[in-house]
């Protein structure tokens, strides 16, 4: 490429994103502060993400005020470059912004061979930030490359508290919260679980046809841009069939041969494939079962589980009967975001949504379920609770549901049963 063409839109490029730090209202994010902290320690930042997640955004209100320099290697013409221009870019770069002291590069994946050139940045001891829509960019090889030195932080759609923060409702949780307090919490959990986590379209209804075209959108791009375009996948009628049946069963188990078999697709290994891929780029999640027997644990039917739940009602057209999966299924992202080791539990006779484990202990088993109202179902959560607590020796039992909240005694067990807006804001306001 001639290089007026580069600097012209290099020139663009860092113009472009400080006129959109100028309008942008910044909603505060859980991992500010931890990038904080670490932005002035560690010669590589990787912030890892779905698609507009806010990524960008997170990066660059954390550098805000000072002198950086930013390249966006999702615009086309960028993403077109070989490896090779990358020091001229950067060349460029420095004489738009001499003094630049941070180094953005938003994508960079999209470059074949760019591991080789960061490192050379990070042994000059440059001070370097990235962002990627993919977890390849966490690869054994970039780990090789860069000798272990970088950070990885994951940041996926607004949480329940970001939702409430951006609607500037900071509700302080303790013993005296009002009923109002306590009705407005309930009524915008609705809210959230009926709508999106995606920042961009936070405010808008869910019904709206921008809503709904943003959305599918940004399903069409993950899908070509972070998956056909970066796995060479050729079959893409498969992988678009193989997408679109997981998220219908979200927050259900599955197994790679039950796709197989209502699916077109003739090789169970593509499917296996097809769905980590999902996973990659943060369409979708698996959870593992857990077992102390590895036998089962390779056995045993996985579970799936959605960024969003906005894909399932606008690319799946699932919404009536689903407040259930939905209200488990951001328990589950919760709790990655959380950064947790995480897997569910299976016995024969019962099961429990989600066991969390520190090392060789298991520290909580948490069962969701929208209401425990009637009698069946209130016995059947909590008996699976019991019965996990006594074979796994745990102690820590919660049951989550919409509003519900008691504690339930068994013998020297206890069972915290909390509403879900209570659970999802208690960390965030320690």
């Amino acid at each position: 490429m001639d290089k007026d063409k580069l600097f012209q839109i290099v020139i663009d490029q860092q113009k472009e994103i400080e006129s959109d730090l100028a309008r942008i209202k910044f909603v505060p994010r859980e991992q500010e502060q931890i990038l904080l902290q670490i932005m002035d320690k560690t010669p590589v930042k990787i912030i890892m993400g779905i698609r507009r997640a806010g990524k960008s955004t997170l990066l660059l209100q954390t550098i805000r005020g000072k002198k950086y320099l930013y390249f966006n290697f999702d615009e086309e013409v960028l993403s077109q470059i070989s490896a090779n221009k990358l020091s001229v870019l950067l060349e460029l770069g420095q004489r738009v912004v001499p003094t630049a002291k941070y180094f953005v590069f938003d994508e960079i994946q999209n470059i074949k061979g760019w591991e080789l050139f960061i490192n050379k940045l990070h042994r000059k001891k440059m001070n370097i930030l990235l962002t990627g829509s993919n977890s390849r960019l966490l690869s054994s090889e970039l780990a090789t490359h860069l000798t272990g030195r970088q950070l990885s932080i994951e940041l996926f759609p607004f949480s329940f508290a970001e939702y409430l923060q951006s609607y500037n409702k900071n509700i302080i949780l303790g013993h005296n919260l009002s009923t109002d307090e306590k009705a407005i919490l309930k009524n915008k959990f609705l809210d959230y679980i009926n709508r999106s986590g995606f920042p961009e379209i936070i405010n808008e209804a869910p019904e709206s046809r921008f809503f709904k075209m943003y959305l599918k959108e940004l399903y069409d791009k993950i899908i070509y841009r972070d998956l056909v375009q970066r796995r060479k996948i050729k079959n893409i009628k498969a992988l678009k069939e193989i997408a679109l049946l997981m998220l219908s069963h979200y927050s259900s188990q599955f197994t790679f041969q039950s796709v197989k078999k209502i699916s077109s697709m003739k090789s169970i290994n593509t499917v296996k494939n097809y769905v980590e891929y999902l996973q990659e780029a943060y369409i979708g999640f698996i959870l593992e079962p857990f077992s102390f027997k590895i036998k089962e644990r390779i056995s045993l039917p996985k579970k799936y589980y959605v960024i969003d739940t906005s894909f399932v009602d606008v690319i799946a057209g699932r919404t009536s009967a689903d407040r259930g999966k939905k209200l488990e299924n951001i328990i589950f992202i919760e709790l990655k975001r959380r950064g947790l080791e995480l897997y569910y539990f299976k016995h024969p006779a019962y099961e429990v949504d989600f066991l969390i484990r520190e090392g060789k202990s298991i520290i909580e088993l948490i069962q969701v379920c929208w209401t425990v109202e009637d009698s069946k179902t209130r016995d059947r959560e909590i008996k699976a609770l019991y019965k996990a607590s006594q074979e796994l020796k745990c102690d820590k039992l919660t049951l989550i549901t919409f509003e519900e909240e008691e504690q339930v005694t068994h013998g020297h067990l206890t069972i915290q049963v909390v509403p879900v807006w209570k659970w999802l804001l208690t960390k965030a306001n320690k």
